[in-house]
């Protein structure tokens, strides 16, 4: 007998479908990221540079979300959501950027910016509130993401 009720099987299974890039050249927030977003059950992938993201995206182009550093040596994580907004055009993950200084981010590349430091809490709520867990598109409105009073910054 399953511990978990029905609704709650489909929850985990809907995470589960989830493919979560992260891109950082910090070693610490990719563990600490990898580690919540996995023990939330999101199938969670780590690259360490940009030029990795990029290649990561190129040899698997199915993620639901990409979460990016912007200041990185060589390719930065305004590369990364330049090569997504001009190659994935058939489903596009949403495109979070992090950064301590966003005002370096090209803004129109990215559906949501957030300030370094940050919360896990912020995080793992944007990913949940915007319809990934509901399987419903990624692709909405930058206001209702303003509406859910989120600390977030365009």
């Amino acid at each position: 007998m399953s511990l978990l009720k029905k609704q709650d099987e489909e929850q985990v299974i809907k995470m589960t479908e989830i493919e979560i890039l992260i891109i950082d050249d910090d070693p610490q927030i990719l563990d600490v990221l990898y580690r919540m977003l996995t023990h939330c059950g999101y199938n969670v992938q780590t690259a360490v540079d940009g030029q990795d993201g990029i290649e990561c995206l190129v040899d698997n182009n199915c993620y639901s979300v990409v979460i990016t550093d912007i200041q990185m040596p060589d390719k930065t994580g305004n590369d990364v959501a330049r090569h997504i907004r001009n190659f994935i055009k058939e489903n596009p993950p949403l495109v979070i950027g992090l950064s301590g200084v966003v005002e370096m981010a090209e803004k129109d590349l990215f559906d949501i910016l957030i300030s370094k430091p940050f919360k896990m809490k912020e995080i793992i709520q944007i990913i949940k509130n915007d319809g990934l867990d509901q399987n419903l598109s990624i692709n909405k409105k930058k206001a209702d993401l303003i509406n859910k009073n989120l600390p977030l910054y365009y």
